[in-house]
């Protein structure tokens, strides 16, 4: 490793929080194979979480120095749900750190608290505080080819749009779902969106058109019994799924208004002939205004679940609720 790459990590604390759990593991990995000699990891390489955080053990490991490297790397997990006497017995350490090592506290909160209080500013003093938030679909497309060639694969624009839709465009989730689609995939080597399609989400399309079918038809406890069968899939795929459905259903319903021949529908929406049939019998449901409504309403609903703190359940019957009432301006008609 080159003095310069070493240059990438040249802080002995860091924070790193945020909603994308998977891109923080990445740059921990990328840490400690930047940091640590090879062959003796193992001997420099600490992982605590906070809720079973024996401190005593670990500002003493901190402090110790390195055996056959230049650093030891010490991670405390967890590190939202630390306590407010454990911030204060480490304070001293984070005002005066050992040079030869690094102490990482990785957060699976996605903001920092309202009062920063001693504890982050004598990290922001000496350290880094580093957020990891779902980027935008053009730094999601990257991050998606990127993940499939380091498995060896290609994957086409249709299927990594088709994937990011489907999945909300979380990259924890999309990481998840990318793994099934290589195992299904096996030795081909370009992953195409009938490879996502057929293997790559659980959220299977007959389901979401009867999902999607029931809030079209306003009927509450249709709605609920479908989604019950979907309940333990991960809120923000089922969100991206029905989301990617009303997308697809307002191409449909615009190409219909303008006179476009149904053989044309496929190669508009980018679906299967197989399905066209099931979009053009639910785009009936719904007026554009409906749908365009919809699709703003669910990627709110998204950004709630990212950041209210609210309870899933909580966030999904209220999502639920309101898409299947009248009343609520959601699915209003013009």
């Amino acid at each position: 490793m080159s003095a310069e790459r070493k240059k990438t990590f040249n802080k002995p604390i860091y924070y790193l929080y945020g909603s994308e759990n998977c891109l923080i593991d990445d740059y921990l990995d990328e840490l400690k194979d930047t940091v640590l000699t090879p062959g003796f990891e193992s001997m420099n390489y600490h992982v605590y979480y906070s809720d079973t955080l024996d401190l005593t053990d670990a500002l003493m490991t901190v402090k110790t120095m390195p055996a056959f490297s230049d650093k030891r790397l010490v991670i405390i997990k967890k590190a939202s749900s630390l306590k407010a006497d454990q911030k204060k017995a480490i304070l001293p350490y984070l005002l005066d750190p050992s040079p030869t090592s690094i102490l990482v506290f990785a957060s699976n909160a996605s903001t920092l608290p309202k009062r920063e209080d001693k504890f982050l500013n004598a990290i922001r003093k000496n350290g880094l505080v580093k957020v990891f938030r779902t980027p935008k679909e053009a730094g999601a497309l990257q991050w998606l080819a990127d993940e499939a060639a380091k498995e060896g694969h290609t994957i086409s624009h249709e299927a990594q749009t088709s994937l990011i839709e489907l999945t909300g465009g979380s990259l924890t989730a999309i990481k998840g779902e990318l793994e099934k689609i290589i195992l299904f995939v096996g030795d081909k080597k370009h992953i195409e969106a009938a490879d996502v399609a057929e293997a790559g989400l659980d959220v299977k399309p007959e389901t979401i058109f009867k999902l999607t079918d029931a809030i079209g038809e306003k009927n509450l406890s249709k709605t609920f019994a479908v989604y019950a069968k979907l309940s333990s899939e991960p809120s923000l795929v089922i969100i991206g799924a029905i989301a990617r459905q009303m997308r697809i259903l307002l191409k449909i319903k615009t190409a219909m208004r303008d006179g476009i021949p149904g053989n044309k529908l496929p190669a508009i929406t980018g679906v299967s002939s197989y399905y066209i049939s099931g979009y053009r019998s639910s785009s009936r449901l719904f007026t554009v205004t409906e749908l365009k409504n919809t699709i703003k309403f669910l990627f709110e609903t998204s950004m709630s679940l990212k950041g209210s703190g609210l309870p899933e359940d909580v966030v999904m019957t209220n999502m639920l609720i309101r898409l299947c009432s009248p009343l609520s301006g959601v699915l209003r008609r013009r």
